[in-house]
């Protein structure tokens, strides 16, 4: 299955860098047009993650940082479930993120595969009225986007995006990243030349895995214990198995090429 397989490398780099294993969460469309699918998808790893004393490492692609900041949410609501998981996060690493804002131009540019054009400005409109219509959705959309520009939670992140992607824009990220700054959080960027949405790791395989494993050094540096952690791996990737997410162990996962 190639969704696994996709799954797995960046499964592998984590542990290969980090001495992570993981759980991967692979996204579906439900959970991003009805979020509180989402929410509830979001609690349902929280319950997991929950089970496990371990310190955790959150990786979000694409959507994936708009599910962060859903489970982020569900923790603040959740009290006794926050105390308990938000102390052992102690790194966030976003690959192509896309804040909710950018959702009907980016989505358009996607399924179109180019900008500007009658079809890719037709579906924008589309998804634009859909917001219109369901303004409960719209609300919720807005307030998981809020809580992700306004993070109060200060942990080292890494952004890894380009600039040419079709789906989410530099200065669109490079707005919470500045953001979150201004808080005093510590946060590294790396943006790519040339490569799409959520291929910048096939595209300059060296690059993206200097600049994974030089984050979790940097964490080793701070006397954080990466050898028993947990990776959190939100996908794009269609693969499901066990309802929602799966578990890998090293010995589970095929190697890097």
């Amino acid at each position: 299955n190639a969704s696994v397989k996709s799954l797995s490398k960046y499964a592998q780099l984590y542990y290969k860098e980090g001495g992570c294993d993981s759980i991967l969460l692979p996204s579906k469309p439900k959970m991003i047009y009805n979020p509180n699918h989402g929410r509830d998808v979001m609690q349902e790893l929280n319950k997991v993650t929950v089970q496990t004393d371990c310190d955790l490492f959150i990786s979000g692609f694409s959507v994936g940082a708009f599910l962060y900041s859903n489970m982020l949410m569900h923790l603040r609501e959740e009290n006794s479930l926050g105390e308990s998981i938000e102390p052992r996060i102690r790194g966030l690493i976003f690959d192509s993120p896309v804040d909710w804002y950018g959702v009907p131009s980016g989505l358009s540019r996607s399924v179109v595969g180019s900008d500007g054009t009658l079809a890719q400005r037709s579906i924008e409109a589309l998804i634009h009225a859909y917001l219109a219509i369901f303004k409960s959705v719209s609300q919720r959309y807005e307030q998981v986007s809020s809580f992700l520009h306004d993070h109060d939670f200060n942990i080292p992140s890494l952004w890894l995006f380009s600039d040419t992607d079709l789906v989410t824009k530099p200065d669109d990220i490079r707005k919470v990243i500045k953001k979150w700054q201004a808080r005093g959080h510590a946060v590294t960027e790396v943006e790519f030349k040339g490569s799409p949405h959520v291929l910048h790791l096939k595209h300059f395989p060296d690059s993206y895995s200097s600049a994974i494993s030089q984050f979790f050094q940097h964490q080793q540096q701070q006397r954080l214990s990466t050898t028993k952690d947990f990776v959190i791996n939100t996908t794009s990737s269609s693969f499901t198995q066990n309802d929602n997410f799966i578990s890998t162990s090293p010995s589970q996962l095929p190697h890097l090429p």
